[in-house]
């Protein structure tokens, strides 16, 4: 697959096959996650392996039920914690829906303390935020499948699995004590999201020197193997480690991604005005400065103006669909062009 060229048309065929099996099958577990999940409150847990509550945000459950950072929680619902786990693998029976309650029993600084948790609505605030995320998505499968699908060009094959990769990471139905499996997935397959965008740029439109060099490729896939090992001692030595290593995906997802526009750059400097064209890179420049400028304002007016609003801000994040639009039109041309000089 390291080859700018065409793929065989077999090969071509099996990763079209998979791409619509893993697209019907991502949906359906989409499918079934709204509806399993759409009827459960939530709780806003936070709380330490030794269920010591790290965090009572301000107005939400926890604080709500009059419970304070430093609280260790002894039971829930007259369950010991030693018998429950951490939260992520709580049992179904303990599953609530908005409006019901749960009881805890905490013991602060030696007094016993017992309270009820009304559980909210985990839909109220956020479906604005879960629209947006849901249209960038789509951009990006939509935008990889086009380009899969129209194109015989392994640039193709490598952007409809930049777009299945995130959109694999969807939450589905509640699975009980596999909840927490099913959550690290999700940090591992985001993870591996921006590590495929760092080696799309890497291979796009030709091949770099570091993308050819096996050191280089065997520390860029080394950083997201030792982030899978930490998952599944996380999961193993489940509560001993869990949350220990939640700074590493962040600072993967950081570096790849850094890399990644290090990468785009670099092409753009290498590649001559007079091919930026043929190649495809002057599309990606595009969609990247539509994407990202509205983005950048819309962040620069949440963080630091607080008192200007500009109309419609939140919503800007949405140009960020136009960048996996802009690559996909970019692996279009950089395919006719192949083909035109085949």
């Amino acid at each position: 697959m390291s080859s700018d060229k065409s793929i065989d048309k077999m090969t071509l065929f099996r990763h079209r096959v998979f791409a619509i099996v893993a697209v019907v099958a991502i949906t359906a577990w989409a499918i079934v996650g709204v509806f399993d999940r759409s009827g459960w409150g939530r709780y806003d847990p936070l709380f330490q392996p030794d269920y010591t509550i790290l965090h009572a945000p301000e107005g939400r459950t926890l604080e709500s039920a009059g419970f304070q950072q430093g609280d260790s929680v002894i039971s829930v619902e007259g369950i010991p914690v030693e018998e429950l786990g951490m939260y992520s693998r709580w049992p179904r029976s303990l599953r609530r829906k908005p409006g019901e309650s749960l009881t805890l029993v905490v013991d602060r600084e030696g007094q016993t303390l017992s309270a009820d948790i009304v559980l909210r609505d985990p839909r109220a605030g956020n479906n604005n935020l879960l629209l947006g995320g849901s249209v960038i998505l789509l951009a990006f499968v939509g935008a990889g499948l086009w380009a899969l699908f129209s194109t015989g060009s392994i640039h193709g094959v490598r952007l409809a699995y930049i777009g299945l990769t995130p959109a694999a990471a969807i939450p589905g139905p509640y699975l009980g004590g596999w909840d927490g499996v099913a959550m690290h997935f999700q940090v591992a397959m985001f993870v591996l999201w921006t590590l495929l965008l760092l080696r799309f740029f890497l291979l796009f439109p030709q091949t770099k020197r570091i993308g050819q060099n096996r050191v280089a490729t065997a520390l860029i896939f080394g950083g997201w193997l030792v982030l899978i090992v930490t998952l599944i001692l996380e999961l193993i030595f489940h509560p001993r480690f869990y949350h220990t290593f939640g700074p590493l995906y962040g600072l993967l997802m950081f570096v790849y991604s850094v890399f990644a526009v290090a990468a785009l750059i670099h092409t753009l400097i290498k590649t001559p005005k007079g091919q930026q064209r043929e190649s495809g890179m002057r599309i990606i420049l595009t969609g990247a400065m539509a994407g990202l400028i509205p983005t950048i304002v819309a962040e620069v007016d949440r963080m630091f103006l607080w008192n200007i609003d500009i109309p419609g801000s939140s919503w800007f994040p949405l140009a960020l669909g136009a960048i996996p639009i802009s690559m996909a039109i970019a692996v279009r041309r950089q395919a006719g062009g192949l083909q035109t000089a085949l």
